[in-house]
């Protein structure tokens, strides 16, 4: 290798480094929040054909939510939406059905975790959400409720904004998400 490459190669090198360095810091961490609600019966039910088996969520890449990790689980303590639960607990209306938190880093969907919601097929309500980031913050969701022996499934994707309150709706049940940047 001669003396000028040398140089040259250790730039390049210097200059990859460093932007591989901003891409790492750019993604960031994210602490999300998540809050689920069953807004059963009245007009939906008859209104809607709902199909007797909707499918089932993939699940087979699904991270559990646990205290440290890729996805770290955050205790009720950090949570925003606390006083949102107790209102939907105190209303005739609807049924709160799952409130969790837990932090993770802003990858691209490619690489974000799919976080595993609820006990699995058979529960009331399970699935998978994924909060990625590219260059808007994306939340895709797939979950499934079960109310009276019969399944409801919801998938949907929505361009998140950070620090904002956004809701994700089914006719049976809904989704509150807030995405809040750590860092």
């Amino acid at each position: 290798m001669t003396r000028l490459l040398r140089p040259i190669l250790a730039a390049t090198a210097a200059v990859l480094l460093a932007a591989a360095g901003a891409v790492q810091a750019q993604s960031g961490t994210y602490a999300i929040e998540m809050l689920v609600f069953a807004h059963p019966g009245g007009d939906a039910l008859q209104a809607e054909a709902w199909r007797a088996d909707p499918g089932e969520p993939d699940t087979s890449r699904a991270t559990p939510l646990a205290a440290g990790g890729e996805v770290s689980a955050l205790g009720p303590s950090s949570y925003r939406l606390s006083g949102a639960w107790q209102a939907l607990r105190n209303s005739a209306g609807y049924r709160p059905l799952r409130h969790l938190a837990w932090t993770q880093a802003g990858y691209s969907e490619a690489r974000a975790p799919h976080v595993l919601i609820g006990d699995g097929p058979g529960a009331e309500l399970h699935g998978v959400v994924q909060v990625s980031r590219s260059r808007f913050l994306h939340a895709k969701i797939d979950l499934v409720y079960r109310d009276d022996g019969q399944s409801y499934r919801f998938t949907s994707r929505r361009r998140m904004r950070s620090n904002e309150l956004h809701l994700l709706d089914h006719p049976l049940f809904s989704v509150l998400v807030i995405v809040t940047p750590l860092g």
